[in-house]
């Protein structure tokens, strides 16, 4: 009876299996063509040089490269205590 059990368990066993392995195997088939084609542009243009050339020269340049931090708030000294 103990080897009718053991046989019955092992059959379950190997059907979680290839269960599982068909799961996984159609799984990944369906989540590789849409890996396969990566991210691309929303909105693709083609910009000439020329276009290139005036967006760079419309650049503010003045307010790069200047290191200007915010002002901090100094603590203010200990009064003196007067004897």
């Amino acid at each position: 009876m103990s080897l009718d059990r053991y046989n019955t368990n092992l059959h379950i066993m190997k059907l979680l299996k290839l269960t599982f392995l068909a799961f996984l195997i159609i799984a990944s088939s369906l989540t590789s063509p849409s890996s396969a084609a990566g991210r691309g542009f929303v909105h693709q243009t083609d910009i000439t040089e020329e276009q290139v050339h005036e967006r760079l020269l419309r650049v503010n340049t003045r307010d790069y490269g200047r290191y200007d931090p915010s002002p901090t708030f100094v603590k203010p000294p200990f009064k003196l205590i007067p004897n």
